[in-house]
């Protein structure tokens, strides 16, 4: 048999596990001690000041986000209501010179004369001007002879086809028709009819309620008068035939006066 062995860990005076207890619980005391220390390592490293750097602590960097810096945004605010409101000003501009455009298109008249001796010609020229014509004044109605009614042969559409063409023309475009009453008669104006019309109140009468069922019957828009190569005498009396004339029609619509241009005799 092998001798026998002493007992390695034997302490019977306990000195020995006094010993290592005291081992362990300083080394259990250092690890703590190093595991709180980085763990503060860890939270505090955010507010360190990097080496090198002086004055102002060093600034955490702000994470990333979509949203655009303050300044920024309150930059674009300020661009936006600049442009609303550019916006607002060119229509309120806008606005107005339409109206000012309006008021003066109703206030402007651009008339043109249409005479049925001319044929296709007139009615070309009439087609090629439309857009920009707000009257249209035909040589339809002349006066008659005895001077107390209407001759109507020019404004006849089975004798001059071309009348028809013109309506059509004016309605397509909305011009007004302001059919014209003269003293001519074969392209010659005659002032003796004239005479007869204005010296007497019953044929003043007669060719003004003429007239205005002419036009109303028609759906024209007013009268025009071309009486021409006048006596002083007649001249001075027309202005009260053209009174009567437009107290016989309805007040919307017009009656105008084509004057004649003298120079001083010398």
């Amino acid at each position: 048999m092998s001798p026998e062995r002493g007992q390695v860990f034997f302490d019977p005076t306990g000195r020995r596990r006094r010993v290592i207890n005291r081992a362990t619980l300083a080394l259990g005391v250092a690890s703590g001690i190093v595991a709180a220390a980085f763990v503060v390592s860890l939270l505090a490293a955010p507010f360190i000041q990097a080496p090198g750097i002086t004055g102002q602590a060093a600034h955490v960097k702000a994470p990333t986000t979509l949203l655009a810096p303050r300044p920024v945004r309150v930059s674009r605010h300020l661009v936006q209501q600049a442009r609303a409101e550019l916006a607002r000003e060119i229509a309120a501009t806008r606005a107005r010179a339409a109206r000012a455009a309006q008021d003066q298109t109703g206030d402007t008249i651009v008339a043109a004369f249409y005479v049925v001796w001319q044929g296709e010609n007139g009615i070309n020229d009439l087609l090629a001007n439309a857009s920009h014509l707000t009257h249209v004044i035909p040589e339809w109605l002349h006066l008659s002879r005895s001077g107390d009614g209407l001759d109507l042969t020019d404004f006849d559409t089975m004798v001059v086809r071309g009348n028809a063409r013109v309506m059509r023309i004016a309605q397509n475009q909305n011009i007004d028709i302001i059919p014209i009453i003269n003293n001519a008669e074969s392209r010659a104006f005659d002032p003796h009819r004239v005479s007869l019309l204005l010296g007497s109140p019953a044929r003043r009468h007669a060719v003004a309620r003429q007239l205005r069922d002419f036009v109303m019957s028609h759906g024209f828009d007013g009268v025009n008068v071309d009486f021409e190569d006048l006596a002083d005498a007649d001249a001075e009396r027309l202005p009260a035939f053209v009174s009567e004339l437009k107290a016989a029609l309805p007040e919307s619509l017009s009656v105008s006066v084509d004057i004649e241009a003298r120079l001083p005799t010398a």
